[in-house]
């Protein structure tokens, strides 16, 4: 699949190691990967700064492409050129199918139990909360996806515990606020049918 970019992050002013307008980073990804902290290296401030390269790539396309890209700029730990890539590149993981190591495996319920103790008790900071909001704001739902959730609802009882925990998160302010949306969308829907 053509799902995979090439991309820069460029310097926003003047180095020892090179000018503004350079890159000191050179990745591969899919979806919002160029977007996404990585380890080392700093995102830049500017979004502008982040570049594509080339985009609707085959995985072994973007592999190739940042490979030949480090190499052409070179790598600062070496000292053959101003990236601060730690590799070659073509070392990805976004192997799909039988090349990923995980294809056709699961988890033990040992690894399983122990991914969910790492898991547990961690919340998201508010910066992380909005990029993921933002990263499903317009996305929408197939009537089959709906229908798939729905019927993995449908006739659940709730514990008498789930419905405290729900009650007291419905507060007065979230209540009036859910009557004060409700009351918009039923207007809304009234006009468009009156212009009809």
């Amino acid at each position: 699949m053509n799902i995979y970019y090439v991309y820069a992050y460029l310097r926003d002013k003047d180095s020892q190691t090179a000018k503004a307008g350079t890159p000191y980073y050179i990745g591969k990804g899919k979806h919002r990967r160029a977007f996404e902290p990585h380890d080392t290296i700093p995102l830049p401030s500017d979004k502008s700064l982040i570049v594509f390269l080339e985009k609707k790539l085959t995985n072994v396309g973007s592999l190739a492409l940042e490979r030949r890209m480090i190499r052409w700029y070179g790598r600062q730990d070496l000292g053959t050129g101003i990236l601060r890539n730690r590799t070659d590149g073509g070392d990805g993981t976004s192997l799909p199918g039988a090349s990923n190591g995980m294809y056709g495996k699961t988890h033990s319920d040992e690894v399983k139990k122990m991914l969910s103790k790492l898991q547990k008790g961690k919340k998201a900071s508010d910066d992380t909360r909005k990029k993921m909001s933002s990263a499903r704001t317009g996305m929408k739902r197939s009537d089959e996806t709906k229908q798939k959730i729905g019927n993995a609802h449908r006739g659940k009882i709730m514990s008498e515990e789930s419905r405290a925990k729900m009650k007291s998160a419905w507060n007065d302010e979230r209540r009036a606020k859910h009557i004060e949306r409700t009351k918009r969308m039923n207007e809304d829907r009234k006009l468009k049918s009156d212009a009809k």
